[in-house]
């Protein structure tokens, strides 16, 4: 399988931007997907570092990534 995961991705990050991933041991249900999608994206708009606002980006991949 080769997908070009850059689609995917915001368009105004660096190449050489740091990733965090972690994987769930199950593949997430429909609804479950969507509540984890929606806390990433929560927590990507008020991610700081020292009091100081973090660019950041979270989405689920695959239902499990």
């Amino acid at each position: 399988m080769n997908l070009n995961y850059q689609q995917l991705l915001p368009s105004d990050f660096a190449p050489d931007s740091r990733v965090w991933i972690y994987q769930a041991n199950r593949i997430f249900g429909l609804i479950e997907a969507l509540e984890v999608e929606k806390l990433l994206e929560d927590f990507a708009e008020n991610w700081k570092s020292h009091g100081t606002p973090v660019k950041g980006f979270g989405t689920l991949f695959f239902g499990q990534f």
